[in-house]
């Protein structure tokens, strides 16, 4: 996705943000990051609908009579579809603020709009090229010829051509202990909720269930587990093994032992021989445990995403947020994209630091003693990085032109406050 243009939905008056490689949105609370999170994801997910709604299309092939009509069913479904989705990221149709927009650009001219007409309705507006494209893409995928498996890599490649990309996006909502918390039982308790219930999660947040779901039966001898898929790699790619050595590393300093789904149960190994149940493991371990894991199945796997993190601090002391914001540089330079909503300094003056190593990187300054200090894997890329801070309704460039460096005043404003408060105090006290 190139563009992305926000207005009036949540607490979002107006926005425009061109996407890069690295996005960092902070600010206060309910202030939208969320909002512009999911809106972004919602971006990214529209190729992966678009590709289940194709294939979903009977395999018989169209007769010239009734394309046309078909063409129309088509993009009927398409819109209902993308309608369904923005109020299942957005809240249901009253709660949105009225002359709300969501614009996608993909590129050239290729570009999706949502647009509430009044109260009432919820207006899909797709551009004229888009809409032609993918009305040639259904044409040609249901021809007669075409047996499943190559009726479905006629389709992928169709839809990275129109989106320019490939990747899948993962969201990680700030909810995520809600999997944890419940132990062994979530998975039961979801797979028997009705379609209803299922309905009354986010469509983001479901999207996260369900994958993690999906992957957890992976880790039943850990990352380790997982490594040993792809050992051949591992013997013979000396980069690969650098970036599971730090991966293995990283992911142990945060949870303070190893995850493994053994026996019906997440446990959280001490040791070998020792572990705790996942859901009586700290606050800060069953936040960060679906992080790591969506992070080092995808790195292990080679499958290249797109992550929209939020809060990856949550609960977390000080140095293991430095520690999951270098996972998240790790996971973004291995040809991922990552998108970070924080309210946390650590983790800004963690992202600060990468972004400081890669600037010193690119003047050649003592190579070594650099990379001692930060690897090359864990830098951060200043000319695709960026930071915003979103407030009164939109969002403002956190990056500081001189340095290229994300404002010290937003990583130390909050401390500055707090230390003039405390002066004050100091000041009355010595003033009694």
């Amino acid at each position: 996705m190139q563009e992305i243009t926000i207005q009036n939905l949540g607490p979002i008056d107006e926005c425009t943000i061109t996407c890069s490689s690295t996005m960092i949105f902070t600010g206060a609370q309910a202030s939208g990051k969320s909002t512009i999170a999911k809106a972004i994801y919602f971006g990214h997910a529209i190729k992966d609908e678009l590709y289940n709604l194709i294939l979903s299309i009977s395999s018989e092939p169209i007769v010239e009579t009734v394309a046309d009509n078909f063409s129309r069913n088509f993009r009927a479904d398409f819109e209902q579809r993308l309608r369904q989705i923005f109020f299942k990221l957005f809240g249901p149709i009253w709660t949105i603020r009225k002359n709300a927009m969501l614009r996608f650009i993909f590129q050239n001219q290729y570009a999706i709009t949502l647009e509430m007409v009044g109260m009432k309705r919820l207006e899909v507006l797709l551009s004229s090229p888009f809409a032609c494209t993918v009305e040639n893409m259904v044409r040609t995928v249901t021809a007669p010829d075409l047996d499943k498996e190559h009726r479905k890599q006629t389709i992928v490649h169709a839809l990275g051509r129109l989106f320019s990309e490939s990747r899948t996006p993962i969201f990680i909502p700030a909810a995520r202990s809600l999997m944890t918390s419940l132990g062994n039982q979530f998975g039961y308790l979801y797979a028997t909720m009705g379609d209803k219930l299922r309905d009354g999660f986010d469509y983001g947040t479901q999207a996260f269930i369900e994958k993690a779901l999906e992957i957890m039966p992976e880790f039943s001898s850990g990352i380790g587990g997982l490594e040993a898929t792809t050992s051949a790699i591992l013997s013979r790619d000396k980069t690969y093994e650098i970036r599971y050595n730090t991966l293995k590393q990283l992911a142990e300093t945060i949870l303070k032992g190893s995850y493994r789904q053994t026996a019906g149960e997440d446990r959280l190994y001490i040791d070998d021989k020792h572990y705790v149940r996942l859901n009586y493991a700290s606050s800060g371990q069953q936040e960060a445990v679906w992080i790591i894991n969506l992070i080092a199945y995808h790195l292990i796997k080679n499958k290249q995403v797109v992550y929209i993190i939020e809060e990856p601090e949550t609960h977390l002391y000080p140095e293991a947020q430095q520690q999951i914001a270098k996972l998240i540089a790790l996971a973004r330079n291995v040809g991922n994209d990552v998108l970070v909503t924080t309210h946390s300094p650590y983790v800004l003056g963690a992202f600060n630091n990468l972004l400081y190593a890669d600037k010193l990187s690119e003047q050649n300054i003592l190579d070594k003693e650099l990379s001692c200090t930060i690897p090359a894997n864990l830098r951060l890329d200043g000319k695709n990085t960026q930071a915003f801070f979103v407030e009164k309704g939109g969002i403002a460039n956190a990056i500081e032109q001189e340095t290229g460096l994300i404002d010290n005043e937003l990583i130390d404003g909050a401390s500055h406050d707090i230390n003039r408060e405390y002066d004050r105090l100091a000041n009355l006290e010595g003033a009694f």
